[in-house]
């Protein structure tokens, strides 16, 4: 695919001792404690409240929420792909098999449940990662709030930076989780999520424009309110707001632009967690689904077996671990596009759209019937095929529900030889008991 990779320079290349003490003061928050009485704990590894209420500290700090959420974009990437069509459990790891059979457990607190994995703890982290990229993105907007332009370096492109991972965090939240909650809050939806989400990408692109006119990398603040405009679109599209997910994608570039997370192969916390799973440690094969299409998009091959000594196959989507993901692309931008105008009456603009996509990589032009129906159909397909593990695909199987996206296998299949169970019928992962137990206002 003909991508331009946006990748941020000296950012979230790894942990730093200011996210370990975010994630302190978010646990807190969580298990409804005082916070005062955890920035007072003197340890040697803890960073002080005023030490982080200084512009020479936004650098450290948007660096660790970036990595933050990259880190937790690889895990449920991966988590995510069990859950949907995409992966299938080859490993001997049963804490994974609840996923790939469709039926998450609240009540796992074990180290590789959903709810209070770590990232990348076990390749398992769901609502924990994402929860503690989503408090450190805010974290970093509220410091910001509190200095002048005068006082912070590219202020204006820093806060585009922020609202830009909030938003991120907050959509992928909306798409993750059944329900969700923040900071000991109440339950909330995932229009909700998404309504938060939709807020911080416009506050980005109002940023980013700002800082375009206050001069610096220019082309930096550009991207970020590119990114910020398909991401809106995005979860314009997953509120069911189509008119403003449609006016969005229209704006964002046609092709050629990606915006990645980046990973580095070696380190833990850095590397692409897909690549782990899939290449590395062979603990999840490629769904039947996904085999045999045929499609540059979905570089797909037997590779002998798999852990569990299953025949196994793998896929070259992620040559090394670190190979980012994209997190917003043109490619999106023109499927949502497609999506709206097959459901609205425009199947020629979404059939040319495809088309587009389609040319792109080598691949015949679409052929089939034109009729409203059929064009939506085949939209739906190419977002499968070019979103392949990219984090996009269980959403898109809880939006068309079981109508548009029939389970595959059925509810009550037996599951995989010799690892027992059936398949259940998750399309998202419920709010953890953890949550609820520890929440006041839940």
């Amino acid at each position: 695919m003909n991508r331009r990779s946006i990748d941020l320079p000296g950012v979230g290349r790894g942990s730093s001792l200011t996210t370990q003490a975010v994630l302190a003061v978010m646990l807190a928050v969580t298990a409804g404690c005082d916070l005062s009485s955890v920035l007072r704990q003197d340890q040697p590894e803890s960073v002080s409240g005023d030490a982080l209420d200084n512009p020479a500290a936004l650098g450290p700090l948007m660096s660790g929420t970036i990595g933050d959420f990259e880190c937790a974009m690889g895990s449920y990437g991966f988590i995510g792909g069990l859950m949907s069509d995409e992966l299938e459990d080859s490993g001997l790891s049963l804490g994974r098999w609840s996923y790939d059979r469709r039926r998450p457990d609240p009540n796992d607190g074990s180290a590789q449940g959903y709810a209070v994995a770590g990232c990348p703890q076990l390749q398992s982290g769901v609502y924990l990662p994402l929860s503690t990229a989503r408090f450190t993105a805010e974290d970093v907007m509220r410091r910001l709030e509190n200095f002048t332009d005068n006082q912070v370096a590219d202020r204006q492109g820093k806060i585009a930076t922020a609202a830009l991972y909030a938003g991120f965090t907050f959509a992928v939240l909306g798409e993750a989780m059944c329900t969700a909650a923040v900071n000991a809050g109440p339950e909330l939806s995932r229009a909700n999520l998404q309504d938060s989400a939709v807020a911080y990408f416009t506050a980005a692109i109002a940023a980013s424009q700002l800082a375009i006119g206050g001069g610096g990398d220019i082309t930096r603040w550009q991207d970020i309110g590119r990114a910020a405009l398909v991401g809106r679109a995005r979860s314009k599209l997953n509120k069911g707001d189509v008119a403003g997910a449609l006016a969005d994608a229209r704006q964002a570039p046609s092709s050629g632009f990606v915006w990645n997370a980046t990973y580095t192969q070696g380190v833990l916390r850095r590397d692409n967690q897909l690549w782990y799973a899939i290449v590395n440690n062979k603990v999840a094969s490629i769904e039947p689904s996904f085999r045999d299409l045929n499609d540059p998009r979905v570089p797909v091959a037997r590779a002998g077996v798999g852990t569990d000594r299953r025949p196994y196959w793998t896929a070259a989507t992620y040559s090394t671990g670190s190979s980012p993901i994209p997190i917003a692309s043109s490619e999106e931008a023109q499927l949502i596009a497609a999506e709206v105008e097959a459901a609205t009456g425009n199947e020629a603009s979404a059939v040319g759209r495809i088309n587009s996509l389609r040319s792109s990589v080598g691949l015949e032009p679409y052929s089939g019937i034109t009729t409203p129906a059929a064009v939506q159909t085949a939209v739906r397909e190419e977002r499968r095929r070019e979103l392949f593990l990219e984090g996009r695909r269980l959403n898109d199987l809880y939006r068309y529900g079981e109508t548009l996206a029939p389970f595959v296998p059925p509810v009550g299949v037996a599951f995989l030889p010799g690892k027992g169970g059936t398949y259940g019928n998750a399309r998202c992962f419920p709010l953890p008991s953890a949550e609820k137990d520890n929440n006041p206002n839940i």
